[in-house]
């Protein structure tokens, strides 16, 4: 299922970008645009549309994940 791949693209930032998704996965513009598309539907994801290069597409469900990454960091 592409989603799934769309959320082990984004786990260490918490957003992908079409770009990022056509560079590291070798898809097209559309097949990556469908799938965005299905999380946002799904209510997985969330559109940045003001993002300063492109929009980004955030997850939702892997903030907590990266909380705790930021926290393991520590001062």
């Amino acid at each position: 299922m592409d989603h799934t791949v769309l959320l082990q693209l984004a786990e260490k930032k918490g957003f992908v970008t079409v770009s990022e998704i056509r560079d590291s996965l070798n898809w097209e513009t559309e097949r990556a645009k469908q799938a965005l598309e299905h999380l946002l539907k799904e209510g997985m994801a969330w559109l940045d549309a003001q993002a300063p290069a492109e929009p980004q597409f955030w997850l939702p469900a892997l903030f907590s994940e990266l909380h705790a990454q930021d926290g393991a960091a520590g001062p």
